[in-house]
C-alpha cells in the first residue's frame, strides 16, 4: 500500500526516531487517497514536518518547510491545507498581511477550510474590520458548531460592531460549555461597560482566582500582537486597565470612587452686567458655580451671599440667597444690586456654601 509506505518514509524523514509512536499520526495526516507521484509524496512530508515544527514552536523552520511544500505540490489548483498552515505560521510570526493572503488562497481552493476561516476572522478582528470579522466567525461556527474560540470572538466582534445585546448573549451562552478564564474576563468587562459593576467584580474575581499572572500575561501578549492603530488594541488596553482596578482593590470602581469622594464647591465665574456700571444705576451680578455635594443625589441647594467693599471696608452685605440646581452641573445665577451713589473702584466678594463646604471669590467693580 503506497500510503503505508509513505507513512513509514515520512516517519523516518521527519523524526528519524520514535517511528512507531508517531506512525498513526502520520498515517492520519496523509489520508486515504492514493499518492500519485513522488512530488506529491515529498510535499506531504514537508507539510507534516512543518506541522511538527509548529507544535514545537519553531516557526522559522515550519515556514521554510510549508513554503517548500507549496512550491513542490504538482497540481495547479494548489492545496488548501498547505495554504491554511502557511497562514497559521505567518500569523504566529505576527506577519498578518502574509497570513491573510495565505488564508485567502486556502479559501479560494476550499471555501469550507475551517483553519483558514478561523485565522482570517482573527486578523479582521485585530484590524478593526468588525462586520467582516462577524461574518467569518459565523462561517466558522457554521462549519464547526463546537468551535469555542470562534464563538468567543464572535461575541467580541458583535460588541465592537455595536451589536451589544447579541455580544453579551453569545458570551453568556458559552458559560454552559466551559468557564474559560478569557471568557470570564471578557464577560466581566462587558458587564462593566453596561454599568453592571457588581457582576463585573464577581466575574473578574472568579477569573483571576484561577491564575491572575497567567491571564495578565496573556492579555499583554494579545495586545502586543494587535496593530497599535487598531481600535481593538485600545479596547483591550482599557480592558486590562479595568481588570487591574477591580482585582487590585477588590471593589467596583463606583465603590472606590465613593470611598475617596469629598464634597466640593467651585465658583467658575463672577462678574457684573454691564462690565463698567454707571453711577446711580442698578446692575446685575453674574455668578456661575459647580457643586459636587452629594455622591448619589442629583438635586442640591446652596446659600449664596455677596458684599461690596472699598479699600478693605465693607459697604454693603447681602442676605443669604437660596439657589437650587443639579449636582455636578454648572449653575448660573444672576443677583440684582441697587445703584451705587459714588464713582470709583470697588470689590465684589461672593460666597456659596452648603454645610461645611464653601467657595469664595472676588471680582473688581467699576462705578463710573
Amino acid at each position: 500500500n503506497v500510503n503505508v509506505k509513505m507513512g513509514r518514509g515520512v516517519s523516518q524523514f521527519v523524526l528519524k526516531e520514535n517511528v512507531e509512536t508517531r506512525f498513526s499520526e502520520f498515517r492520519k495526516s496523509l489520508g486515504s487517497p492514493p499518492i500519485p507521484d513522488k512530488l506529491t509524496a515529498r510535499s506531504h512530508m514537508l507539510y507534516i514536518r512543518s506541522k511538527l515544527y509548529v507544535n514545537k514552536g519553531e516557526y522559522g523552520n515550519a515556514l521554510k518547510d510549508i513554503t517548500a511544500a507549496i512550491d513542490t505540490w504538482p497540481m495547479k489548483t494548489g492545496n488548501s491545507s498547505y495554504y491554511a498552515l502557511s497562514g497559521r505560521i505567518y500569523f504566529s510570526l505576527n506577519r498578518l498581511e502574509n497570513s491573510m493572503n495565505a488564508c485567502k488562497k486556502a479559501l479560494a481552493i476550499d471555501p469550507k477550510s475551517l483553519p483558514a476561516t478561523q485565522i482570517l476572522s482573527t486578523i479582521e478582528f485585530y484590524r478593526g474590520n468588525y462586520p467582516r470579522a462577524v461574518q467569518l466567525c459565523e462561517d466558522a461556527v457554521h462549519l464547526n458548531s463546537s468551535d469555542y474560540m470562534s464563538k468567543m470572538m464572535l461575541g467580541m466582534s458583535y460588541w465592537l460592531s455595536g451589536q451589544k445585546k447579541e455580544a453579551v448573549q453569545t458570551l453568556e451562552n458559552l458559560l454552559s460549555e466551559k468557564e474559560d478564564t478569557s471568557l470570564l474576563v471578557n464577560l466581566a468587562y462587558l458587564y462593566h461597560l453596561t454599568d453592571k459593576q457588581e457582576k463585573a467584580l464577581e466575574f473578574f474575581q472568579q477569573a483571576f482566582a484561577l491564575d491572575k499572572d497567567r491571564i495578565l500575561n496573556r492579555k499583554k501578549n494579545l495586545m502586543n500582537r494587535i496593530p497599535v492603530s487598531s481600535p481593538t488594541r485600545a479596547f483591550y488596553e482599557k480592558q486590562y486597565e479595568t481588570a487591574e482596578l477591580y482585582t487590585s482593590t477588590g471593589k467596583t470602581p463606583a465603590a472606590v470612587e465613593r470611598a475617596s469622594w469629598q464634597p466640593s464647591l467651585e465658583i467658575n465665574a463672577l462678574n457684573t452686567r454691564p462690565a463698567a456700571v454707571p453711577v446711580n444705576k442698578p446692575f446685575k451680578i453674574n455668578l456661575s458655580f459647580t457643586p459636587d455635594l452629594s455622591y448619589a443625589e442629583s438635586d442640591i441647594e446652596v446659600l449664596f451671599s455677596f458684599s461690596i467693599s472699598k479699600d478693605g471696608r465693607t459697604l454693603f452685605r447681602s442676605k443669604e440667597i437660596r439657589i437650587q440646581g443639579e449636582n455636578r452641573t454648572m449653575i448660573h445665577y444672576q443677583a440684582r444690586m441697587n445703584a451705587v451713589p459714588k464713582t470709583g473702584a470697588y470689590t465684589i466678594n461672593a460666597e456659596v456654601k452648603s454645610g461645611e463646604t464653601n467657595a469664595r471669590q472676588s471680582a473688581s467693580l467699576t462705578i463710573k
